[in-house]
């Protein structure tokens, strides 16, 4: 094969591997100490639930939650890494199904979305376990931490424009 020819397909594949692999990226690098949304809608109320002083039956729920994210987002990461394997298998081979990658697309997006509807009900689960003053101090860090955040991004802090540079 011309070394073009070769070329072009090899361009080709990364931009479809980035194509299949985008829809995951923000769930692999959320998290604690990561970068983008969280994997899941609850996940923030979650890292909050952990500052709380937790009876032990909670604390084993909260860490039982943590450890099942944590295998669902590596089990996703490993399948994400196969599909980038098959991809490049296909761009050096010269043939790329799209409906293939298409359909990887999709089945990637339904596990997400069934992921964020379990996780954020075992979240919500472990809410309805908190007596009302362990409610009544989350709502009082849910509060400080989303008063700190409107701060800093007016301040223009993490990359951000906010209101502290002209316009």
């Amino acid at each position: 094969m011309a070394p073009m020819i070769r070329n072009t397909l090899a361009a080709l594949g990364f931009m479809a591997l980035g194509a299949t692999s985008m829809l995951a990226l923000d769930a692999s690098a959320s998290g604690p100490g990561g970068h983008g949304p969280p994997p899941f809608p609850g996940a923030g109320l979650a890292r909050a639930m952990g500052q709380l002083d937790l009876t032990d039956a909670q604390e084993q729920a909260l860490d039982a939650l943590k450890d099942e994210v944590r295998s669902e987002m590596m089990a996703g990461r490993a399948e994400r890494l196969e599909r980038k394997g098959d991809v490049l298998d296909q761009v050096l081979a010269g043939e790329i199904d799209r409906a293939q990658l298409h359909k990887q697309i999709d089945a990637e997006a339904a596990r997400r979305t069934a992921l964020a509807h379990r996780m954020t009900d075992r979240v919500l689960d472990l809410h309805d376990s908190l007596s009302p003053e362990q409610k009544a101090e989350l709502a009082e860090l849910i509060a400080e931490h989303q008063e700190r955040r409107e701060q800093t991004q007016g301040e223009g802090q993490r990359g951000g424009r906010g209101d502290s540079r002209p316009r």
